[in-house]
């Protein structure tokens, strides 16, 4: 997988600027069970300023691969 992107994260601030919310947090297929997740997760959420932090959960896996 050389040159690909392992996968991504992101989230928003909401208008009033209390509370993040993590959107997704994707990895391709190759990479996972090796913690990238977990790292994607923590580097992003260690940055926030914000009083409170919600994830949005969808509980089907719309993606398989």
């Amino acid at each position: 997988m050389s040159g690909k992107h392992a996968g991504f994260t992101y989230g928003f601030t909401a208008r009033d600027g209390t509370t993040f919310t993590l959107c997704e947090n994707m990895l391709r297929t190759g990479h996972r069970g090796r913690g990238i997740s977990q790292v994607m997760h923590d580097e992003l959420m260690s940055h926030r300023s914000e009083d409170r932090a919600q994830l949005l959960v969808r509980r089907s896996r719309p993606f398989s691969t």
